[in-house]
C-alpha cells in the first residue's frame, strides 16, 4: 500500500505549497490572487481535494511557476517569470514572451472577441510548451482549458 505523501494528489500540494512558499505567499494571498478560499488551498497543499486544470493553471500563473512544474514533469518549480501577467500588455512588455503569444496579445480583436481574462492570461504566460507555439497554438489552447473547466462565460475567468 502506498504511503499517503507518495501519491500524486499529495506530491502536487508539496510542490504548490512550495511554491507558494518561494512566493511568499500565505495561503490567504494565494487564494485571492486565483478566487479560491484559504481552505481549499490548504486541501490542495495537503491532497485532500483536486483542483481542476483552469484552477492549477491560475495556480500556476499566480506562483510565477509553469505548469509542467507544478504537475511534476520538470524536476523543479523555479519560476519562469519574475512578475504576474494581468493582461496582454504585459505580455507584450515582457521580453522573454514565447512569439505567439506576443502575436495573441497584439491582436486586441481577437483577444476581445474571445473575452480573455485575466487568470486566462496568466494561465497562458504559465505553460511552458514543448515546442514554439503560434498565435493560433495559444487560441487552441485557451479552448481546450476553457473545455476542461468548464469555462462558458468570462466569470470565473478573471
Amino acid at each position: 500500500m502506498l504511503d499517503a505523501m507518495e501519491t500524486f494528489p499529495a506530491q502536487l500540494g508539496a510542490r504548490i505549497r512550495a511554491a507558494r512558499k518561494a512566493a511568499r505567499l500565505s495561503q490567504q494571498q494565494l487564494g485571492e490572487q486565483v478566487g479560491l478560499d484559504q481552505a481549499f488551498i490548504s486541501r490542495l497543499e495537503t491532497g485532500l481535494a483536486a483542483g481542476t486544470p483552469a484552477q492549477m493553471m491560475a495556480i500556476a500563473g499566480a506562483l510565477g511557476v509553469s505548469i509542467s512544474g507544478l504537475m511534476g514533469v520538470e524536476p523543479t518549480v523555479e519560476p519562469v517569470r519574475p512578475r504576474a501577467v494581468r493582461g496582454p500588455q504585459d505580455v507584450l512588455d515582457d521580453p522573454g514572451a514565447p512569439a505567439g503569444l506576443r502575436a495573441l496579445a497584439e491582436d486586441r480583436a481577437l483577444t476581445k472577441s474571445l473575452r480573455v481574462g485575466e487568470l486566462e492570461w496568466r494561465a497562458l504566460a504559465s505553460i511552458e510548451l514543448p515546442a514554439p507555439a503560434t498565435k493560433e497554438g495559444y487560441v487552441a489552447v485557451l479552448m481546450a482549458v476553457r473545455g476542461a473547466s468548464g469555462a462558458a462565460g468570462p466569470e470565473g475567468r478573471g
